[in-house]
Formats: C-alpha cells, sequence, structure tokens
C-alpha cells in the first residue's frame, strides 16, 4: 500500500511538503500551494521519464516549463497533475518493486491498455483510475497478484469460464468481472 511518505519521497524530498506527511491530507495542503519546479524534474529523474514527456502529461508546453522553471514552482492545477502521476508511479513501483520497472511499465504500451501507454492516460483523473484498475493499485491482495502477474508479463489469462482475453478491448474486461 502507498503511502504519503512514499509518495513524499517520489516527488524528491520530504522537505517539499515542509512537514512530515502524517497523511495524504498534508500532501493535498502543500500542493494546493504549488509544488516547486524542482519536483518535476525528481519525478521524471526516479522513473527515467524524460522531462519533456512527463511535462506534457501535465499539461505544461515548452514555453510554459521554462516559464515555470524561472518562477521556480508550478500552479496548483499543475502540482496536482504532477501529483497524480507520481502517486500511480509510486504504486506501479511498489507493485513491481523497483523505480526502474516502474518507470519502464510506465512508458511502454500495454495490451491490457488496448496497445496505450500507461503514462499518456495519466493526463486526466479517468485515464488514471483506468491504470490503477487495471494494475490492481488499492485492490484486494488476491486480485493484486494477478494483476501483478499480468502487469509484468503482459500476456494472455485463460479464465474459468473459458474465456481468453488478450487484454484489450473493454476496459472493464481486466481484472475479470468474476473476480472478487
Amino acid at each position: 500500500m502507498v503511502t504519503a511518505m512514499m509518495i513524499a519521497e517520489a516527488i524528491g524530498r520530504r522537505d517539499v511538503l515542509r512537514e512530515r506527511p502524517a497523511d495524504y491530507s498534508a500532501v493535498a495542503r502543500r500542493t494546493r500551494e504549488d509544488l516547486p519546479y524542482a519536483v518535476l524534474s525528481a519525478v521524471a529523474k526516479r522513473y527515467r521519464i524524460p522531462l519533456a514527456t512527463l511535462a506534457r502529461v501535465i499539461g505544461l508546453t515548452e514555453r510554459t516549463r521554462a516559464r515555470r522553471k524561472k518562477e521556480r514552482h508550478l500552479r496548483a492545477d499543475e502540482s496536482d497533475r504532477l501529483l497524480r502521476v507520481a502517486r500511480v508511479a509510486t504504486s506501479a513501483e511498489d507493485v513491481l518493486g523497483a523505480q526502474a520497472k516502474a518507470g519502464r511499465w510506465l512508458q511502454n504500451p500495454n495490451r491490457a491498455l488496448g496497445g496505450a501507454i500507461p503514462l499518456d492516460l495519466l493526463d486526466t483523473d479517468l485515464g488514471a483510475e483506468e491504470v490503477r484498475h487495471l494494475a490492481g493499485f488499492g485492490l484486494p491482495d488476491a486480485t493484486v497478484s494477478l494483476a501483478t502477474l499480468f502487469i509484468r508479463h503482459g500476456r494472455a489469462c485463460r479464465h474459468t469460464d473459458g474465456d481468453d482475453h488478450q487484454g484489450g478491448g473493454d476496459p472493464g474486461s481486466f481484472p475479470h468481472d468474476g473476480l472478487p
């Protein structure tokens, strides 16, 4: 399970939050106040995501990114989108066991997402929820184990009902409706 402290680590420094993040409300409070621009670089470096790619996902054009770098902080809405990416990346790191694996998983096409790249879906809340659902983030342990196998191997699975899923198609097809 991803904790507020794990998210603080993912965004680069605990001191970014100006307080020890006892819970998610501390992280949310700091995000509303605008995160430092350095957090963008820290998340990109931690998960080996090109800075321009991460900036695009959170809605920053190159000119805006240059302006934010000069101002040394992101706006609240940009901070919120960056925190969404950091939360999902931290969850992927928790499930896959390593930052590099999480970064690769986020940046590579995924059959369960119909060939979409998970990082590209993190530009919206609905896309982030689709990625979180696919990976089993926040689901019961048995479902997480199945989801972990699925995202690690990206292979089709055979269900007891005889229905094979290639991981694509309708977004609700994984985990299978028959799972708890």
